[in-house]
């Protein structure tokens, strides 16, 4: 199953959910608010954004009515996210801050299992606004959030069990993912190869399959940026391995096309075009007709000739005339890389 499939089923469990509790009127239970909340969750994860804040902020008026400072502070971490999402970084920042001074404000009085909740709370806030203050371009900020999540989630880690330790170690490898991304964006792409390699261990040890696809792609985006192209190759044909298992046929072709992008940079220009076409037949095989494929139109020419079952002319072509225009032809892989590669997540 897709990811968009599983959050198809997720939408439509609590959307029951919610029916259920509607009908009888029982809107003070706590099942019902989580059902809210969870639905949010669910709408964001499919990038529906505005339906994610339309139940966050149902769940949060009733949490407010009842006095339930968790699940306020939950529902703000919702909106946070949501917002931040569209891009509205500000409201977000306000919305972390929120709920970052609740579940600080529980973490100091309650003890056992639920301070450690709250403590899972609180580092999450941060890792909202470090998010935001990232997209700011504030990255020193960014870092300094992510580190204080970073520390929260490790202590709660190696104290708590079950469910709470595994949120934690989920959370303690998106600390890491994320210091990565800010030190990637400040150009030390040896500490944000450090960070990455740190998420994805944590990631493969969870059995995160989605999660290891992104630390991946982030790594081999960095060897890629430093020219290390047998690193990057690397990381991708691991991303393909997992797409393949998991019987992700569009993110298997699109990463077959980073990959054919990679080869193309490297010089191993047969190779590349080999792998770009294979992937494009997976999209072609899928249903996404080449006329909406972002290529220049004398590589699509290329692609349909190739398609009439003349492949290896067309590679013997390609390799004969690209000594002449190598560099027009990298500057062109690069820009479908680029585009491609945001899809492939």
């Amino acid at each position: 199953m897709t990811l968009q499939g599983y959050y198809d089923l997720q939408v439509e469990y609590y959307l029951d959910l919610v029916k259920v509790y509607d009908e009888i009127g029982d809107k003070s239970n706590w099942k019902y608010t989580a059902s809210l909340t969870s639905l949010g969750n669910a709408y964001h994860s499919l990038g529906q954004y505005q339906q994610a804040i339309q139940y966050h902020q149902q769940s949060l008026a009733i949490d407010i009515e009842t006095g339930d400072r968790n699940g306020e502070a939950t529902s703000y971490i919702g909106l946070g996210s949501a917002y931040l999402s569209l891009g509205q970084y500000q409201q977000a920042i306000q919305y972390h801050q929120q709920s970052l001074a609740i579940f600080t404000e529980i973490g100091d009085l309650a003890e056992g299992e639920i301070r450690k909740a709250a403590r899972n709370g609180e580092a999450t806030s941060y890792i909202g606004l470090g998010s935001a203050y990232l997209s700011l371009g504030q990255y020193q900020q960014a870092i300094q959030y992510y580190q204080q999540s970073l520390a929260i989630f490790t202590e709660i880690g190696d104290l708590a069990e079950g469910e709470i330790r595994k949120a934690a170690r989920k959370g303690e490898a998106n600390s890491y993912g994320n210091l990565g991304s800010a030190y990637y964006s400040l150009g030390q792409y040896q500490q944000a190869i450090q960070y990455y390699q740190s998420a994805l261990q944590l990631f493969q040890q969870l059995g995160n399959p989605h999660n290891v696809i992104i630390c991946l792609d982030n790594l081999g985006e960095t060897y890629r940026v430093l020219k290390q192209y047998p690193q990057a190759i690397e990381c991708y044909q691991a991303i393909l391995e997992i797409k393949r298992n998991l019987q992700d046929k569009e993110g298997e072709a699109r990463t077959l096309i980073i990959l054919g992008g990679i080869y193309q940079q490297s010089g191993k220009i047969k190779e590349g075009f080999a792998l770009s076409y294979q992937g494009n037949q997976i999209l072609q095989e899928l249903g996404l007709p080449l006329s909406e494929m972002p290529y220049p139109q004398w590589l699509k020419s290329c692609i349909q000739f190739a398609q009439q079952g003349k492949l290896q002319l067309i590679l013997c072509f390609v390799v004969g005339v690209v000594a002449f225009p190598f560099a027009l032809v990298g500057f062109i892989v690069l820009l479908l890389w680029r585009w491609v590669r945001s899809k492939v997540r």
